[in-house]
């Protein structure tokens, strides 16, 4: 078990202002390897339950790359750092986002998030919605600081952001 460092107050962890860009079928390897790469606890906030590596592999073998859009941070030397999701159902998105370890609270959540806020209300999406487990604080900040009002299930949170198309009268 990888033991954890103690949490610096935010104003020590300096901003990063790392590229995002929406992926295709040329980063599916990259992605592929940023996935396995996470621990089994990151795996089950980022999928719901812990997937193994043959799951993770068969997952990012079937992404279709332009039905829905995935959107990556990139670190030094072009390294994943970040990932965005967003699955288009029935004219709504329903996202997630994840973090490496060593990135978080520095505003790549935020940036990533406004990716998938951006094109959701290019496609015309109704709304977003980002489910994540209730002991999850990190994904409850990052849904508040992207606009989404949180909402209680039985075991999980959901957060929800209603999305305005750029040229509508708000």
């Amino acid at each position: 078990m990888r033991k954890r460092l103690p949490r610096l107050p935010d104003d020590v962890l300096p901003r990063l202002d790392v590229p995002v860009q929406r992926l295709s079928d040329a980063d599916r390897q990259a992605l592929l390897d940023y996935l396995r790469a996470l621990s089994l606890s990151d795996r089950a906030a980022f999928f719901g339950h812990p997937l193994s590596d043959a799951r993770v592999a068969a997952y990012a073998q079937r992404i279709d790359f332009s039905a829905d859009a995935h959107f990556a941070a990139r670190g030094a030397a072009s390294l994943i750092i970040g990932v965005a999701h967003c699955r288009v159902i029935g004219g709504h998105g329903v996202v997630n986002v994840h973090v490496a370890h060593g990135y978080r609270r520095r505003g790549i959540g935020t940036a990533l998030g406004a990716a998938l806020t951006g094109f959701g209300r290019r496609r015309d999406l109704g709304r977003l919605r980002a489910y994540f487990d209730k002991a999850d604080p990190i994904a409850a900040h990052l849904a508040r600081a992207l606009g989404m009002a949180l909402k209680v299930g039985i075991d999980r949170f959901y957060a929800e952001l209603p999305l305005v198309p750029d040229d509508a009268p708000a």
